[in-house]
């Protein structure tokens, strides 16, 4: 009787052993603790300041990796960053991508020119692109004139290679900072550093 009770107990603790392992391998804050995520982000654009604070408080609470914030000085600065994973993401505009690559006679497109040329961008820089956030130029942070699509989140494919779980931990962002949320947070740009907003939406959102 005590030779059979021992084994009833020591298969439920394989089976919640094999349910933890389980667990463990399929959350991103697991994958990612002792590593560091490198947000790149434009020194003086309202919407990049921004998305860098929302990418890093997100990515810490939801991860427990460490984070650190890139102040790049231009886009060839920025996009030669990304393809040597000096930085681990960045955020950015299709136009913008076109333009730097000399894809597009100027910075408007049509998505469906954009997407045409994903592949062969994402391959040249060496990175994937994920999701869009939800947000466009036109949300008050970008120049006025040409439209440059919505923007996209960008991770280097060597990120990508250490943090295998971080494209399905971004995808939760998709869609939730439309052109409403980002111009909300640029109307309060000037009033300090926006992790607090930031950090306060992300909380409303249950995203954190």
């Amino acid at each position: 009787m005590r030779a059979g009770f021992h084994t009833a107990r020591l298969v439920v603790l394989a089976v919640l052993l094999s349910l933890l392992l389980v667990w463990v391998a399929k959350s991103p804050s697991r994958a990612c603790v002792g590593r560091t995520i490198y947000i790149g982000y434009y020194e003086g654009e309202p919407e990049q300041e921004i998305m860098a604070s929302l990418l890093t408080i997100f990515v810490d609470e939801r991860t427990g990796t460490s984070v650190k914030r890139v102040a790049l000085k231009d886009r060839k600065q920025g996009f030669d960053f990304l393809k040597r994973n000096k930085v681990s993401i960045l955020v950015e505009y299709p136009g913008r991508i076109l333009e730097h690559f000399g894809k597009g006679e100027n910075p408007s497109l049509k998505a469906a020119e954009f997407d045409a040329l994903r592949s062969e961008i994402g391959a040249e820089l060496k990175a994937v692109f994920l999701v869009e956030p939800g947000f466009d130029n036109r949300a008050g942070g970008g120049p006025e004139g040409a439209y440059l699509g919505k923007a996209h989140i960008i991770l280097s494919k060597k990120a990508l290679s250490v943090f295998p779980a971080m494209p399905r931990l971004l995808k939760k962002l998709s869609g939730r900072v439309d052109n409403g949320a980002m111009s909300h947070f640029i109307k309060n740009f000037n009033d300090g550093p926006p992790d607090r907003g930031t950090r306060t939406f992300l909380k409303k959102s249950k995203l954190i």
